[in-house]
C-alpha cells in the first residue's frame, strides 16, 4: 500500500506493517514524533519526499525499513530488523541499529553512529555512498559482504569501524574521499578490484586487525593511506601500497605490524615508515 500525500506520525498509536509493504512517498509536513514497527513479514518504506523523524520517534520490529527514494532524516531512535537502502538518502543522525544492511544504491549519512549486529544473514553492499561525519559499525560478529559492479563510495568524513569480517569482492572499486577505515576484524580482499583514493581528500586505512588478499591473480592496488599495526597478507595476485602510510597528509604514523608475502606485496608510491617493530616475511 502506498500514502502519496504528506504524511506525519504524532499519534500515541503505532504505524505497524505486518505483512508486505507499507510506503509512504510524499514526505512529511512537520517532524514525526510517532512509533514506526515493520514486524517480521512486513515491510516499512519511504519512497519520496522528506521525511523527518523527530527525536520522540521510533523505528523498531524485526522487519525491514526500506529507503528507496527522497531523503529521510532520523533523529530517534532506530532498531531495525533489516535496513534496505536502494534510493535516496537517510540521515542516522543519533545512534541506530539493525541486524542487517542491504545496500544496493542511494545513500547512507548522518552525524551518529549506525550499528550493523549481525551476525545472520550476513549484510550486504552492492553499491551506493556512505557519507557524513558519523560512524558505521560492524560488530565482532558481524559479516559484510561486498559484490557487484557498482562503486562503493566513502565521503564526507565518514568513520568506518569494522570490528567483524569485511569481504571485498566483485568487480568494482571502493573509493574514498576524506573518511577513515579502522579495521581491527578481518578486511578480506577476494577480487583485483581496488581501494581508491580518488573522490577529493586524504582517505586512510588503519589496521590493527587482518588484512589479506586471497583471490584474484591481478593487482589490487590500495592508494589510500595505510597505517598497518596488525597483519597484512598477500596470499594471492599482487597486494599493492601506492599512497604511503598517511596519504600524504604528514600525520607521522608509523607501521608496526607484520607484512606476509606468500604471493607479491607491492609499496610503490608515497612514504612508508616501517617501525623497528614490524615485520616483512615470505
Amino acid at each position: 500500500s502506498t500514502i502519496g500525500v504528506p504524511f506525519d506520525n504524532d499519534s500515541a498509536t503505532t504505524v505497524r506493517a505486518s505483512h508486505g509493504s507499507l510506503r509512504f512517498t510524499g514526505g512529511d509536513v512537520n517532524a514525526s514524533s510517532g512509533q514506526f514497527v515493520a514486524e517480521d513479514g512486513g515491510a516499512l518504506e519511504f519512497g519520496g519526499g522528506t521525511h523527518d523523524l523527530g527525536l520522540g520517534s521510533s523505528v523498531t520490529g524485526a522487519g525491514t525499513a526500506r529507503f528507496s527514494g527522497g531523503t529521510v532524516n532520523v533523529a530517534g531512535s532506530y532498531d531495525a530488523g533489516t535496513t534496505a537502502i536502494s534510493g535516496g538518502v537517510v540521515n542516522f543522525n543519533a545512534a541506530a541499529e539493525t541486524t542487517r544492511l542491504d545496500h544496493s544504491s542511494g545513500t547512507l549519512g548522518g552525524t551518529a553512529t549506525f550499528t550493523i549486529l549481525g551476525p545472520s544473514p550476513a549484510s550486504r553492499w552492492t553499491g551506493g555512498t556512505w557519507t557524513g561525519t558519523g560512524t558505521t559499525r560492524i560488530v565482532p560478529a558481524a559479516t559484510l559482504n561486498l559484490s557487484g559492479t557498482e562503486v562503493k563510495d566513502f565521503t564526507g568524513g565518514r568513520v568506518t569501524q569494522n570490528e567483524g569480517t569485511w569481504n571485498f569482492a566483485g568487480t568494482a572499486d571502493m573509493r574514498s574521499g576524506v573518511s577513515t577505515f579502522a579495521n581491527s576484524g578481518t578486511l578480506d580482499i577476494q577480487t583485483d578490484a581496488d581501494f581508491l583514493n580518488n573522490l577529493g581528500g586524504a582517505g586512510q586505512l588503519n589496521n590493527t586487525g587482518t588484512l589479506k588478499k586471497t583471490a584474484g591473480a591481478g593487482t589490487t592496488n590500495i592508494s589510500v593511506g595505510v597505517d598497518n599495526d596488525g597483519s597484512v597478507l598477500g596470499q594471492d595476485g599482487t597486494l599493492s601500497f601506492s599512497n604511503g602510510d598517511d596519504a600524504g597528509v604528514g600525520g607521522a604514523k608509523v607501521s608496526a605490524g607484520s607484512y606476509s608475502a606468500p604471493a607479491t606485496l607491492e609499496f610503490n608510491g608515497g612514504i612508508h615508515d616501517l617501525a623497528p617493530a614490524s615485520s616483512v616475511g615470505g
